[in-house]
């Protein structure tokens, strides 16, 4: 072990410091814990010794700042404390699996040696010895990571966890054993798990033992697991709960099913299990029937589901379980009325195996809230009182995510049970007037007492914030009119004093800062006294300190009555504590990211004034980096109050690498394929690699004949519609917030009017303004080869574009605004997209000069008639080209309209230009030819979505847009618009979405050869 003086250059290097600590102990008599005296000892020297030598360079670089920034340095006076502090501050670097600190104490001096022990990560987890597990179940197994610190019964653990594991999917006798590897970089090691799984146990027999009911037949083709199969706990699990479902489906919705000798701790001492053997012990218990006795006004089935009867999960009838099943029922009828409903719940044991659970219901009549009253009020008039009052009612009633409990339309009188006995007993039917409807009677109808409790409580808040500190709210007294169908709620109101603010003074404040302040707190004399909005001018008064560099800014607000309570004198007393600036940075958690990629990424640096907003700041900038599964800042020993404060930055990477694979079906694509990788963090600075490859193939058969021709006599390799894309990019060019992409592009598109192949080189600048603001400025080099297919047919002099082969630039400037709640499910907000193009050919058989221009509008309108609301999508397109050459525009710049994405009920690009002369449509329909597109067009739509059933949407749309050859003949009139409307089902689930839609083309132009009506689909797989 060596020694190293601060001071001295050095010739070793590992320091690395981790999570345990061992302050001061006495190893000699030489050495001996010294306690701070009022002759405080002068520290002489300080060492620090290190296991073994560093030979990794960034590593000893990191040390040397470090060691050049400890802030325990000799000719200090020593106290414990200081050393305390001085271990604090190099436990949290990130270094160091322990530290030890040994003092020596002479002639009136301190002598101290730090003894570190290094920190290991793990750099690499390898299973070794498996055949049967595959290798992604055994790394969901375990906990450990890459990049996680190796504790001391870290390998303990996880060998337990693995033979678990293994035990749990029928190897019994697996033995693993954990070992650890040196790396190629010397703080880090490779965990290695052998795995000896020996022979699988095999299901040798099956036993339905205890109380069935059904034959071992019945039970045995009910039961999925077979004799032979692997004894994996987790599949006997999924089988016994299928037997459980067939079960209940049976009426035995008691019924238990236990698996013997289940307990993974005993199984090494269970012959039975040991010997493959499953045994089920089933208690069938009796077959349940639940009937509802006087339910006039909804039938048993309504009832059940208020109950949540149906659901998957066993119900054990037992007497909680029956008082809550009670009160879940009471709660319903009273939210729909019944104010006087009373529910008694009996068990009856039958002859046979039977058992019936009886509601029996007295549901009396539905009660109108007719008037709320105030009496003793003198501020306020009845009608606010009452506004109040409901208003919280309301906010109660809309926090209640409870479906079961919501109105629900009477279901009449439908007897739960036929028999004449029951009959008798149940409660006569009355007629329902019309006020009794459930319809007719909204929140502010129904009189529900623990929630008008809960109001009446906000109603008093309501007084304290006009200052009447004393007010109370007694009651409410129930009156009833002769029917007993009309109530009338009757509070006393106890008013006391209104108190008013006298005077105010803030105390403790700088003068340049006073003004400020002032604005912040909303209190003037001569207005009520209102306490309530305390808190929250002390948290202005905090947030305003904080932005300034007091992070420790202090604010209290007190106030003093007059004898007679009418008048208070209210104090704000602030403390403003020290101007904090930002001292050393530090950054925990790195693995592979360098330090300096996330130093760049701040807006602060050390000796910045310490801002709340800039740590936030900065620690989005880093989230946007891609490559950190989080990340936060915070101020070091932030209890500590410090002119001085050190910044520790906490990140934990992600996986740097990423593969998917997926697939689909749709009506315009066809069957389509996609593959991506991406690996992040490349080289530690941030930097991505990608690669994307999709591709689709048009199935014949749901093409137009002409196009179905066509796409039959192409060779394989042009009708495989692809586009392939690879490249960098760089989230944050040297801090400034900016990215950098460069991608290679192939592209090969096969459509009725032409086809394309380009290759081309795009790079690209992106950067986020004002968080929902983002720009992209983009430039394209390629080479196009463009050949007409049917479109050459249509009148070359008018509006068919030039083909053939051709260099191009292209800058594109795009701006996206995005104020949706969600990225992939908004339910409100909005999002507006503008796209600017020029395209300019370099050389080539063509001459475009042509300018692009696109917008979009989307709003989200949420409308909460459901627990999960019906949103409303309402959208706007448009676009035109300005074209500055002699030539039409090119075939693949035009818009296009009609299919799936854009007016749903025509086919894909189906759309022809609202300004075609008479010529061309005659030539159209007599050669059935594909619609050109056009340089202008406009686009709104309306989508309706309403929630179905867990991820089933239904929904429904109207559609309406045109395009032209040329802008100038732009008609934006409706009645000259194209209209389709329709509806769908859409399934959303884990390993992609199903969309089926119909729509119907209002008024088809028989001219242009225009169906009726299109079906749209789209089947995503992964």
């Amino acid at each position: 072990m060596g020694g190293r003086r601060m001071g001295r250059s050095h010739n070793q290097g590992a320091r690395f410091f981790a999570l345990l600590l061992a302050l001061l102990p006495v190893c000699s008599p030489a050495f001996a814990a010294a306690a701070p005296s009022n002759d405080s000892p002068i520290v002489s020297d300080v060492v620090i010794d290190l296991p073994v030598e560093i030979t990794d360079p960034a590593l000893k670089i990191q040390l040397d700042e470090i060691e050049a920034k400890l802030i325990l340095k000799p000719g200090e006076p020593y106290s414990r404390e200081r050393v305390q502090e001085a271990v604090r501050d190099l436990y949290q670097r990130d270094v160091f699996q322990q530290i030890q600190v040994f003092v020596k104490k002479e002639a009136g001096t301190v002598a101290l040696r730090i003894a570190p022990t290094l920190k290991t990560k793990v750099k690499e987890i390898v299973f070794e010895g498996r055949s049967e597990l595959g290798e992604s179940d055994l790394r969901s197994a375990v906990r450990m990571r890459p990049g996680d610190t190796l504790l001391a019964d870290d390998l303990t653990r996880e060998t337990m966890r693995l033979e678990a594991f293994c035990r749990r999917n029928g190897f019994t006798e697996a033995m693993v054993t954990a070992s650890t590897a040196p790396s190629d970089e010397a703080d880090k090691v490779i965990v290695r798990f052998a795995i000896d799984e020996g022979e699988p146990l095999a299901i040798s027999s099956i036993e339905f033992a205890g109380d069935p009911y059904f034959p071992p037949k019945w039970l045995k083709r009910k039961f999925v697991a077979r004799v032979g199969d692997t004894m994996s706990l987790d599949a006997l699990a999924d089988a016994i709960r299928g037997l459980k479902k067939n079960y209940r489906e049976q009426g035995f919705e008691e019924a238990s099913i236990d698996l013997a000798d289940a307990d993974e701790s005993k199984w090494r001492e269970s012959p039975l299990f040991m010997e493959g053997k499953v045994r089920l012990d089933i208690r069938a218990g009796r077959r349940v029937k639940v009937a509802f006795i006087g339910n006039n006004r909804y039938s048993p089935s309504e009832l059940r589901r208020v109950l949540r009867l149906d659901a998957e999960e066993m119900l054990t009838y037992d007497y909680a379980t029956l008082g809550r099943l009670k009160k879940t029922l009471t709660d319903f009828y009273l939210r729909q009325g019944y104010l006087h409903i009373a529910i008694r719940v009996t068990e009856e044991i039958l002859a046979t195996r039977d058992k019936r659970v009886v509601f029996h219901i007295r549901e009396g009549t539905r009660v109108k809230l007719r008037d709320v009253r105030f009496a003793g009020s003198e501020a306020f008039d009845n009608r606010e009182l009452k506004k109040e009052l409901l208003a919280s009612v309301r906010d109660q009633l809309a926090a209640d995510e409870d479906d079961s409990l919501k109105p629900i339309a009477p279901g009449g009188l439908r007897w739960a049970v036929s028999s004449e006995e029951d009959r008798a007993r149940a409660h006569p039917s009355r007629p329902i007037t019309p006020y009794e409807r459930p319809e007719d009677l909204d929140s502010d109808a129904i009189y529900i007492p623990e929630i008008y409790a809960e109001a009446v409580h906000a109603l008093a808040l309501f007084y304290r914030e006009h200052g009447f500190l004393d007010a109370e709210i007694e009651g409410p007294e129930l009156s009833f009119n002769e029917t007993g169908q009309r109530l009338v709620l009757n509070y006393v109101v106890r008013e006391g004093a209104q108190t008013f603010v006298q005077t105010l003074r803030i105390a403790g404040v700088d003068d340049s800062r006073y003004g400020k302040v002032a604005k912040l707190v909303s209190i003037a004399p001569g207005q009520p006294l209102n306490d309530l909005i305390f808190e929250d001018i002390v948290k202005s008064i905090r947030k305003y300190y904080a932005a300034v560099g007091h992070i420790y800014a202090e604010a209290d607000i007190s106030y003093t009555l007059t004898p007679d309570r009418e008048q208070a004198a209210v104090l704000v007393a602030v403390r403003e504590g020290p101007e904090v600036r930002v001292g050393e940075i530090l950054v925990a958690g790195l693995v592979t990211t360098k330090i300096d990629t996330v130093k760049e990424e701040l807006t602060f640096e050390e000796g910045d004034v310490y801002s709340p907003n800039e740590m936030e700041q900065s620690q989005r900038w880093l989230g946007k980096l891609g490559i950190f599964q989080s990340v936060t800042l915070n101020p070091w020993n932030a209890e500590k109050e410090e002119e001085v404060k050190k910044v520790l930055i906490n990140a934990i990477e992600r996986k740097q690498g990423r593969f998917e694979l997926s697939g689909g079906l749709a009506t315009d694509d066809g069957l389509r394929s996609e593959m991506l990788f991406v690996y992040r963090n490349l080289f530690g600075l941030a930097l991505e690699y990608h690669l994307n490859v999709k591709a689709n193939h048009r199935i014949p058969a749901l093409l137009d004949p002409q196009f179905a021709a066509l796409y039959d006599d192409l060779p394989f390799y042009d009708s495989l519609e692809r586009q392939v894309s690879t490249g960098f990019y760089y989230p944050s060019i040297r801090g400034s917030h900016i990215g950098l992409r460069t991608d290679l592009v192939h592209l090969r598109r096969q459509e009725r009017a032409y086809g394309l192949d380009k290759n081309s080189t795009i790079v690209s600048f992106d950067t986020e303004l004002f968080r929902r603001l983002t720009l992209v400025q983009a430039n394209e080099f390629a080479y196009l080869d463009s050949k007409h297919t049917t479109l050459s047919a249509l009148r070359d002099d008018e509006i068919v574009p030039p083909d053939g082969l051709r260099w191009e630039y292209s800058p594109k400037f795009q701006a996206v605004y995005d104020y949706r709640d969600s990225l992939f499910n908004p339910t409100k907000g909005f999002i507006v997209t503008g796209l600017l193009e020029y395209f300019e050919t370099l050389a080539g058989d063509t001459d475009s000069d042509i300018l692009r221009g696109s917008g979009s509008l989307a709003g989200y309108v949420p409308i909460p008639l459901m627990r999960r609301p019906i949103v409303l999508r309402l959208t706007g397109k448009s676009g035109a080209i300005a074209n500055f050459s002699e030539l039409e525009t090119d075939v693949d710049k035009r818009f296009k309209l009609g299919g799936r994405t854009s007016l749903r009920g025509f086919g894909e690009d189906a759309v022809y230009p609202a300004d075609l002369d008479q010529n061309q449509i005659v030539q159209i329909q007599r050669d059935d030819l594909p619609s050109p597109g056009g340089d202008a067009y406009v686009l709104f739509k309306l989508d309706l979505r309403v929630p179905v059933y867990k991820t089933y949407y239904a929904g429904a749309f109207l559609d309406s847009g045109n395009l032209w050859i040329q802008p100038s003949r732009m008609d934006l009139r409706l009645d000259r618009y194209k209209n389709a409307a329709g509806g769908g089902l859409h399934y959303r689930t884990p390993v992609g979405d199903l969309s089926v839609e119909i729509g119907w083309n209002l008024k088809p132009d028989k001219r242009l050869n225009e169906d009726s009506w299109r079906l749209h689909f789209s089947i995503s797989l992964f």
